[in-house]
């Protein structure tokens, strides 16, 4: 299971609009997805849903930083998410607009989506050459 602690940061920050409480879960929730994408692959279905939540609580954080990691731990689930709730559920929908319009480097104004996957926004040619490394396993 997610690391509850973790998740607990995370929803804490987001419900209270506590920026600093919620970057603390970061490391604890790279770690788990690093974790999930090392050792079980096929998990991927069960841990979307968990990859929704800190999506949404993410991005009510409404910061670059966390714009950023909700880029890198969520997108490569959406087409789980897709295979679960379908291609036209409005979250799914939602969540592939926000990544377009957010640098899945930097958290800034997407203005392109990468060319292969079109779910990552950048907001410029450099952003995404140097996301490129870490996007390429997910794309």
């Amino acid at each position: 299971e997610i690391d509850e602690e973790g998740l607990r940061r995370l929803r804490g920050g987001a419900e209270r609009g506590d920026a600093a409480l919620a970057h603390t879960s970061f490391p604890l929730l790279q770690d788990y997805f690093a974790w999930v994408h090392a050792h079980h692959p096929a998990r991927w279905h069960y841990v979307s849903a968990q990859a929704a939540e800190v999506y949404a609580c993410l991005c009510a954080l409404q910061d670059p930083a966390a714009s950023t990691l909700a880029s890198a731990l969520c997108a490569p689930y959406l087409p789980a998410l897709d295979h679960e709730f379908g291609p036209h559920d409005h979250h799914n929908l939602e969540m592939r607009a926000w990544f377009r319009s957010h640098c899945g480097r930097c958290g800034g104004v997407a203005k392109s989506a990468c060319a292969r996957c079109k779910i990552v926004g950048y907001c410029g040619v450099p952003c995404q050459k140097a996301h490129w490394k870490a996007h390429k396993p997910v794309c």
